[in-house]
């Protein structure tokens, strides 16, 4: 029996090893500053709206968060709205990549039926996430 609750426990010890691993790559990757998040999806909704303008006249004050960004780096709007548009592909890449280990790294724990392989699985889950690099 004592078997069985070491393995549980070091199951869940190794669940929640690999959602703070998650967590910190996920951190990486953005801010988790509140409102920071609202802020980027603004801009990406801007962005989306402002490229789906194309041809028609142009009010540049319903873009506010953009006209910012454009005038902070001296680059015209569209090309801060393509930059955005590619930046959020590239986080959503990695974002999913980060969840896809850790639903791997819980799953193949899951099955685990002993403490070692449940370290050895729960060290290779962590190490890949440590990888992440903000881009």
């Amino acid at each position: 029996m004592t078997d069985t609750i070491d393995l549980d426990s070091a199951k869940l010890e190794a669940y929640d090893a690999i959602d703070l691993a998650a967590g910190a790559a996920r951190s990486i990757l953005g801010t988790n500053i509140f409102g920071q998040l609202e802020i980027y999806r603004e801009k990406y909704e801007q962005a989306i709206d402002f490229l789906s303008t194309t041809g028609q006249s142009v009010d540049y004050n319903d873009y506010p968060l953009l006209q910012l960004e454009a005038n902070i780096v001296n680059l015209p709007i569209k090309n801060i709205a393509e930059l955005i548009v590619k930046r959020r592909s590239n986080w959503i890449s990695k974002i999913t990549a980060i969840e896809s280990l850790r639903l791997t790294g819980k799953y193949n724990i899951a099955v685990c039926t002993n403490v070692d392989d449940i370290r050895k699985l729960t060290s290779y889950t962590i190490n890949k996430l440590s990888e992440f690099k903000r881009t």
